[in-house]
């Protein structure tokens, strides 16, 4: 088959402009760590949560958080979080683990989405045995505390029927 001139050159010029607006879109890397990544009960933590867009524009980074304690699951704290093209937001505070956490994996998951580009980090905390005092604990505190700190602002929770609260605190 033989093609014209005009009709390659109208085939090259629509795939330069379709990859142009591909490039334009906003894109998100996100990460997430416990250091270290074993402490005691009473252990000083820093928790560091980062959410940089990658693309070529501004984008409503829509944000996840969900915690993991020996199983049961807190969350998921969701927002959005609008970053600008290039740039990163990074939460980044010290954590002092309490009794509470003896003996105990937690599981930081931190997904991020914007548009058709997604990712996720987890960070894993793991906790030995120890004398702290309890400090009443909350995983909602931690959840929350990385989700804002990552500049995403908290979605409303929805409405919790009596049914599913109550499965809430059967388990």
């Amino acid at each position: 088959m033989r093609y014209g001139v005009k009709t390659m050159l109208l085939v090259v010029l629509a795939l330069a402009a379709w990859s142009a607006v591909v490039a334009a879109q906003p894109c998100v890397d996100v990460e997430m760590a416990f250091t270290p990544a074993s402490a005691n009960p009473g252990d000083e933590v820093n928790v560091f949560a980062s959410l940089e867009n990658t693309g070529d524009e501004a984008g409503d980074i829509a944000v996840s958080v969900s915690l993991d304690i020996n199983g049961v699951t807190y969350g998921p704290y969701t927002g959005t979080a609008t970053v600008a093209a290039g740039e990163a937001v990074t939460a980044e505070f010290a954590f002092l683990v309490p009794a509470e956490l003896a003996n105990s994996v937690v599981t930081v998951t931190v997904e991020a989405s914007v548009g058709e580009c997604s990712d996720t980090a987890v960070g894993v905390l793991t906790v030995g045995e120890g004398s702290a005092e309890p400090a009443g604990f909350n995983p909602d505190d931690l959840g929350m505390g990385i989700l804002t700190g990552l500049g995403a602002s908290p979605t409303p929770n929805e409405e919790v029927s009596w049914g599913a609260l109550k499965t809430l605190y059967t388990r």
